[in-house]
């Protein structure tokens, strides 16, 4: 009995370690700060104010969107940090949302990462996270005075309303079909007109975006505990 609690204990410490080696970190680094820099490189201030938040997050997003004007993804088992998007001049969806939830963190705001996935060739939610090349998409919701806004990774569209309502993931899925702030430069997405469901904290299920590149699926811990 003894050796079994022992054995017991030794797999769930080691469960933690390895889940914790694989945590995917969310604080910015002298690197991504420098990087920032050179992205924004008007002095630092914090956006005070709905309106004043949302020019800004509009902001970020196009500025990452011009550093990556190419669509596709920065090569797996290797850094995809603000810094590496800049020096490839590209990067899909997961590249691009992470840039831009760096950026906003920096500048104070709370964001929290979304993969999304499609649920209308499989049917259902599990299904669809557990298929390979299911139709998926990586974005960012960010927490404005009003509420959590999405903003998209891959055109210049942003969860805004005409009357200057942001609406996260669980909005559009609602109704998608809304009128979109004069700010907003983009249709609406294709991917978030179908059925969906998506998860947050979850930057790769295969493990190869982030050290130490392995079959772990890259995670953010604390960001994973929203969706419960």
């Amino acid at each position: 009995m003894r050796k079994r609690l022992i054995i017991t204990a030794a797999a769930a410490v080691s469960a933690v370690a390895l889940l914790a080696v694989n945590q995917v970190p969310r604080t910015a680094t002298t690197e991504d700060v420098q990087a920032i820099r050179r992205l924004l490189p008007e002095p630092r201030t914090v956006p005070r104010g709905f309106d004043a938040e949302v020019a800004f997050i509009f902001h970020v997003q196009d500025r990452v969107l011009r550093a990556s004007p190419d669509e596709w993804g920065i090569e797996l088992n290797r850094p995809r940090e603000i810094k590496d998007l800049i020096i490839a001049r590209h990067g899909a969806c997961y590249d691009r949302s992470r840039a831009i939830e760096t950026i906003l963190r920096y500048y104070g705001f709370s964001t929290r990462h979304a993969s999304m996935y499609s649920t209308e060739a499989t049917g259902s939610a599990l299904k669809s996270l557990v298929t390979p090349l299911n139709l998926s998409h990586a974005l960012t919701e960010v927490e404005t005075s009003r509420g959590w806004m999405i903003v998209d990774s891959r055109t210049r569209w942003a969860g805004l309303t005409s009357d200057g309502q942001p609406l996260d993931l669980a909005a559009i899925r609602q109704n998608p079909r809304r009128k979109w702030h004069a700010t907003v430069k983009a249709e609406l997405p294709e991917i978030y007109r179908a059925p969906y469901t998506w998860l947050y904290g979850v930057y790769s299920r295969h493990g190869r975006f982030f050290p130490p590149y392995n079959a772990i699926p890259d995670v953010n811990w604390p960001e994973m505990a929203q969706n419960l």
